[in-house]
């Protein structure tokens, strides 16, 4: 039998890869798969399954992929490809036992199988993201021509040092990179200190997921950064992306099914980051994932994330009148839900900077001429108001 390519990370060659297959195809042909196998442009392994199948089909995918996982290292951004293939055929059993073998493969407590055994496998591995980690940088990356401004290193200063706190500041001055800071130096100091590094961005909508994640992917190239937003089949979890990701970008809802139904555990990330946490109210997905958070918290049980929330603007509350007791009394709640000890941070030292990058509105006042009230359309609406008030008794 033909030895496993050592791992796919290091980019076997077509012709590895089908020296190892193809043994395991019991009509000795590789196109019985209904795989095809070629490289990319830039030298890429690139495998679809044109046809539904399922059966032995599927074992063989599974073991090709049992084979890879246990290489000399693991690249979860390239076996995910196969895994992919495999749901988009809707082959749900097969996907689920890959699920399954994957989060036991992860595990240094899962014994290798007869099965692995003769695969030549090797115990299993720490996470890619844990693996070597003098060699990875979790340094912000910038735009040539960018760099970070003094408002926003304000901004970002509590969240440094590891408080949690809500950061306040207008549209489009930047607090996502602010956010990106903040992740940045957290992974750095988690690695350099040896503890869990792990990453949860919280955002309301799918489109937003996707724009965060490529956003945080771009700031923080040495992060391996995923979104998970519930649309993708069985394989699109936080529980399994919490094994090889450094930041997970989702939606809120799936957040709070996940966290509800066991299969993720607050003491298993490090940081929260929270957009838009003013909709931190009521029964809103937000509160009821840091009622969570708090009940934890209370029961002193394991070690809790930092939780960082990020906002435009706090709001007032059920306050149409504003008055200030009761939009203070909406501020204390809304730092309460978010355990934001540190409370609000707000620019306060670099203000005429934050006002040089903040867009303001043009008001324009433009005087119309007056209206021609012998119009027949006021004539009109003129007679029918006065039959409707005839009608109505106005005292």
């Amino acid at each position: 039998m033909a030895e496993a390519p050592d791992c796919l990370g290091q980019k076997p060659t077509l012709k590895e890869v089908r020296d190892y297959v193809v043994p395991h195809v019991s009509s000795g042909k590789w196109e019985y798969l209904g795989i095809e196998l070629d490289l990319d442009d830039d030298g890429t392994l690139v495998d679809h399954i044109r046809k539904e199948r399922g059966g032995d089909e599927a074992k063989c995918c599974l073991d090709v992929l049992k084979a890879w996982l246990q290489g000399k290292g693991v690249e979860p951004k390239t076996w995910r490809t196969l895994v992919g293939c495999l749901r988009k055929i809707e082959a749900k059993e097969a996907v689920r036992s890959i699920e399954e073998n994957i989060l036991q493969t992860t595990s240094s407590a899962t014994q290798p199988s007869q099965d692995e055994q003769l695969l030549e496998s090797e115990p299993p591995t720490q996470p890619t993201s844990d693996l070597e980690p003098a060699t990875i940088d979790y340094s912000l990356k910038l735009e040539p021509g960018k760099q970070i401004r003094s408002y926003q290193r304000e901004l970002a200063g509590p969240g440094i040092k590891g408080e949690n706190y809500i950061i306040c500041a207008p549209t489009g001055t930047g607090k996502t990179l602010v956010a990106g800071l903040i992740i940045s130096e957290h992974l750095q100091k988690r690695k350099l200190d040896g503890k869990t590094r792990k990453v949860i961005f919280m955002v309301k909508t799918k489109p937003l997921a996707q724009q965060q994640m490529d956003a945080l992917q771009k700031l923080i190239p040495g992060a391996s950064v995923n979104c998970c937003t519930g649309d993708d089949a069985v394989l699109s979890t936080i529980q399994l992306l919490l094994k090889e990701e450094d930041v997970i970008v989702c939606t809120d809802g799936k957040f709070l099914n996940e966290l509800n139904d066991s299969k993720v555990r607050l003491d298993e990330i490090s940081l929260i980051v929270i957009d838009e946490c003013h909709h931190t109210r009521k029964s809103a997905a937000y509160a009821r994932v840091m009622e969570c958070y708090l009940k934890e918290k209370q029961s002193g049980q394991g070690e809790l994330p930092q939780v960082v929330g990020l906002t435009a603007s706090p709001g007032a509350g059920d306050n149409p009148c504003l008055s200030r007791e009761k939009t203070l009394d909406h501020l204390h709640t809304l730092c309460a839900l978010m355990d934001a000890t540190g409370g609000i941070k707000t620019v306060t030292e670099n203000t005429e900077e934050l006002e040089k990058h903040t867009n303001k509105p043009i008001f324009r006042l433009q005087i119309l001429p007056c209206r021609d009230y012998n119009e027949p359309f006021i004539a009109k609406i003129t007679k029918e108001m006065a039959i409707l008030e005839a009608k109505v008794d106005l005292r």
